[in-house]
C-alpha cells in the first residue's frame, strides 16, 4: 500500500473530481486486490506490484493480459451477438467513422480532422454518448482487423486525453462523467474494451486510459445514486456501475457498487412497474429502457456472480408482468406506440428482453392473446382489437402530469390492416428539437381540445382520466373517460373556462369500425368556446365533404365521417411535418392533421362536441351513413341513439349515462 494515499470508499468522496476525473496511479493500483480477482491472480498481483512501484508500461501490459482471461465470458457473449443497439446515430456508417465524419445528432454529421473537437457547443450529449462509434465496433466484433482496433484505440485515447478540457454543462455536470452521458457511454464502450482485451489488442496506454475512465464514471454514478429517484436514469446509471462492480471485482468499491446496483434495480422494477405491468412514467420508450436496461445489467452481473435465487425469482416475476404489458399493448407488427416522449417504431426485442429471468414454464407467447382486447387501469390504457392484425386502437385515460408525458388525455390511436392510420405525433429526435415543445400540445394528438386554452398545470388533479368505463364482449369493446385539465381562473387567460371533456369509444368487432363520441361541457352559464377534434396520420388526408375525409396507404385506407350538427364549422387539413423535416430514422416519419372544428352560438349553453365514425376500407371509400337522433334536453352525448348504415346493413347504437351502449 502506498504511503501517500489512503483508500476511502467512494461514498466519502470529498475531493471530487480528483478521484473521478484524474485518478492517480496510487489510487488506481492500491484500490485493487489480487485476492478478489478471478482466474490467473498471479498476473494481477504482478500488475499491482509493478503499478505501485511506478513501472506503468509493464503494469498495464500485465493487467491487459489478466483481463483477457477475466473478461472471457463477456467476450463470448459479444461473439454470441450481445451487442449495444444504435438508437441515436442510425445513419452512421463504418466508412464515415473511419473518416472521422461523426453523426453527433440524428440529423447532423460533422467532418472532423483526425483530432475530434469533443466540445462543440451544438453537439449536446450525443457525441459523449458514443452512439456514433457503434458501426466500427460492430465491424470489429465480427472481424477483428488491426486497422479497426487502431481506430477504436485512437477514439478512446483522444476522448480520455481531452476530458479536462470539456465544457461543463452545469456546476456538477461534467459531460464525461455525469448522468446519462456517462452511463450510456459506459454501456457503449465497455463492450469495446472487452473486445479489445479478448483479441489481445489493448495497449498499455489504452488500458490505463479506459480503465480509469470507466472507474471514474462508475464512481461518479455510484456517488449520484445516494438517494433513490425513481426513473429510467436511475436504471441506466445503476446498470453501468453494477456491471463495472461485477466485471471488475478486484477493486475495493466493486462489491459496494454491485450491492447498490442490485438494490436500485430492485427498487425501480418493484416500484416502477405497476400492477398491470406498465411503467409509471407512462412512456413505452422509457418503459422499454427500464425493462431492457434492468434485464441486460442483471444478465451481465449474473454471468460474473450468480444472483441470489430469491432475488432472481422475484425480479423475474415482475419482468414477466412488464413484458406481458408490452405484448398486450403493442400495435400489429410489434410496433411500440409513439405515446408521450416516444417514437412509433418496431420493437420486438422488448417483449423478450428479459426471457432469461422468466419463471420456468413460461410459454413462448407469455400467455398473452395478441388478438384480444385489454383494459389496463393502473397505467391508464385500454386496448381494443377484433383479432390479430385487424382493427386496433390504444385509448389513453391515464395521468399526464409526468415529465415524459404530453397534453394528450383521451388520445386514441387507430390501426387497420397492420397500418397506423391515426397516430399521435409522439416525437422525433432529441429534446433539443425546435418542435419538442409543440410535440407536447393537445393539437398534436388524436384528442378533443379546447382551442385557445391549454391544460392548467397548476391543477394536477385534473390532468388524469376519471369516470373510467370499460366493457368488452364478443360483439364490441367500449371505453370511456372524462378529464378536467382545462380550468378557468388563469391569470394569463381571463376568459378561460372549466370544462368537463368526455370521450366514448366503441369498436364494432364484426365490421371493424370505431365510433367516437366527444363532448366538452363548460361549467357555468357561458357558451362553450371553440372545440376541435384533432386526428393525425402519417398519410395525407383528403377532404371529400364537410365532416368527411380519408387517409390512404396503398390499397387500404381509413374513412373519417363526423356529425357535429349545425356546429361543425371547419373540416381542415394541414401537414404538421414532412418526412424530410423529421430528423428521426422512422418508418412512418410524417404527420398530417385533420381538424374538425366546432362552435355554437353565443346564446347556447350545454355540451358541444362531435360524433365520429372511423371506418377501415380497401379500394374506394365506402358509402356509409352516420345518423344521430335528436337527444333529450341536457342529454347530448350522454343519452344518444346513433345509426350506422353501410349498404343494406344498419347498426343501431343506444347510449345511456353510466352504462355500456346497446348494439342492435
Amino acid at each position: 500500500m502506498s504511503k501517500t494515499f489512503r483508500y476511502r470508499p467512494p461514498h466519502y468522496h470529498s475531493d471530487y473530481p480528483a478521484r473521478i476525473v484524474n485518478i492517480s496511479e496510487d489510487d488506481f493500483w492500491s484500490a485493487q486486490s489480487p485476492a478478489r480477482g478471478r482466474g490467473n491472480k498471479r498476473l494481477l498481483a504482478e500488475a499491482v506490484r509493478d503499478g505501485l512501484a511506478g513501472r506503468q508500461k509493464q503494469a498495464y501490459t500485465l493487467l491487459a493480459a489478466y483481463q483477457a482471461q477475466s473478461l472471457a465470458r463477456e467476450w463470448a457473449a459479444i461473439q454470441g451477438g450481445e451487442l449495444p443497439v444504435n438508437y441515436w446515430a442510425p445513419k452512421q456508417t463504418l466508412r464515415e467513422v473511419l473518416a472521422h465524419k461523426l453523426w453527433i445528432r440524428v440529423d447532423q454529421a460533422v467532418q472532423f480532422n483526425p483530432r475530434i473537437n469533443w466540445d462543440l457547443s451544438f453537439t449536446g450529449s450525443n457525441i459523449h454518448s458514443f452512439y456514433w462509434i457503434l458501426p466500427l465496433f460492430y465491424a470489429y466484433a465480427k472481424k477483428p482487423r488491426a486497422d479497426y482496433a487502431a481506430a477504436l484505440r485512437d477514439f478512446l485515447l483522444q476522448y480520455y486525453e481531452a476530458r479536462n478540457r470539456f465544457r461543463w454543462h452545469g456546476p456538477d455536470y461534467h459531460p464525461a462523467y455525469t448522468a446519462l452521458a456517462a452511463s450510456i457511454k459506459f454501456h457503449h464502450t465497455f463492450p469495446i474494451y472487452v473486445a479489445l482485451a479478448g483479441n489481445g489488442h489493448l495497449t498499455p496506454r489504452v488500458t490505463e486510459a479506459w480503465m480509469k475512465l470507466m472507474l471514474g464514471m462508475s464512481r461518479a454514478l455510484y456517488r449520484r445514486e445516494t438517494d433513490l429517484v425513481l426513473g429510467n436514469q436511475t436504471i441506466t446509471n445503476a446498470a453501468a456501475f453494477g456491471i463495472f462492480g461485477s466485471a471488475f471485482p478486484e477493486f475495493a468499491e466493486s462489491a459496494a457498487m454491485r450491492r447498490r446496483a442490485l438494490i436500485r434495480i430492485d427498487q425501480n422494477v418493484t416500484r416502477g412497474f405497476l400492477p398491470d405491468g406498465g411503467y409509471f412514467e407512462r412512456s413505452f420508450d422509457y418503459g422499454g429502457v427500464s425493462l431492457k436496461g434492468s434485464a441486460g445489467a442483471l444478465r451481465v452481473m449474473d454471468r460474473h456472480r450468480p444472483l441470489p435465487p430469491a432475488y432472481r425469482r422475484r425480479i423475474g416475476g415482475i419482468l414477466l408482468r412488464a413484458s406481458r404489458f408490452f405484448a398486450k399493448t403493442f400495435a400489429p407488427g410489434d410496433y411500440r406506440p409513439g405515446y408521450a416522449d416516444g417514437c412509433l417504431a418496431r420493437s420486438p426485442g422488448i417483449i423478450t428482453a428479459a426471457r432469461d429471468f422468466f419463471p420456468p414454464g413460461t410459454p413462448p407467447d407469455l400467455g398473452v392473446d395478441r388478438g384480444a382486447s385489454y383494459h389496463l387501469p393502473d397505467t391508464g390504457f385500454s386496448v381494443m382489437r377484433n383479432g390479430v392484425g385487424k382493427s386496433y386502437a390504444l385509448f389513453n385515460h391515464g395521468r399526464c402530469n409526468l415529465w415524459h408525458c404530453h397534453m394528450d388525455l383521451l388520445n386514441l390511436d387507430v390501426w387497420a390492416f397492420g397500418i397506423p392510420f391515426l397516430v399521435e405525433a409522439g416525437r422525433f429526435g432529441s429534446y433539443g428539437e425546435p418542435m419538442s415543445r409543440l410535440f407536447r400540445m393537445p393539437e398534436l394528438h388524436n384528442t378533443p381540445a379546447v382551442d385557445g386554452q391549454t391544460y392548467d398545470e397548476r391543477y394536477p388533479e385534473g390532468m388524469t382520466g376519471t369516470d373510467i368505463g370499460w366493457h368488452s364482449n364478443a360483439r364490441f369493446d367500449y371505453a370511456s373517460a372524462v378529464h378536467r385539465a382545462y380550468r378557468g381562473n388563469q391569470p394569463v387567460l381571463p376568459q378561460a373556462q372549466d370544462y368537463r371533456i368526455r370521450r366514448q369509444v366503441v369498436l364494432n368487432k364484426r365490421a371493424g369500425y370505431f365510433l367516437v363520441l366527444d363532448s366538452a361541457l363548460p361549467e357555468g352559464e357561458s357558451a362553450a368556446g371553440v372545440i376541435s377534434q384533432y386526428w393525425l396520420s402519417p398519410f395525407p388526408f383528403t377532404v371529400q365533404a364537410p365532416g368527411r375525409a380519408c387517409a390512404k396507404h396503398g390499397p387500404h385506407g381509413l374513412l373519417v365521417v363526423a356529425d357535429a350538427g349545425p356546429w361543425l364549422r371547419r373540416t381542415e387539413t394541414r401537414t404538421v411535418y414532412t418526412a424530410a423535416e423529421s430528423t428521426g430514422n422512422l418508418e412512418f416519419p410524417a404527420r398530417h392533421q385533420l381538424r374538425l372544428q366546432c362552435w355554437s352560438n353565443a346564446g347556447s349553453t350545454g355540451a358541444i362536441g362531435c360524433i365520429t365514425l372511423l371506418v377501415p376500407f380497401t379500394g374506394k371509400p365506402p358509402h356509409i351513413r352516420l345518423r344521430r337522433e335528436p337527444p333529450g334536453e341536457g342529454l347530448a352525448f350522454l343519452a344518444e341513439r346513433i345509426t350506422v348504415t353501410s349498404g343494406t346493413h344498419t347498426d343501431t347504437w343506444t347510449f345511456k349515462p353510466g352504462k355500456p351502449p346497446d348494439l342492435r
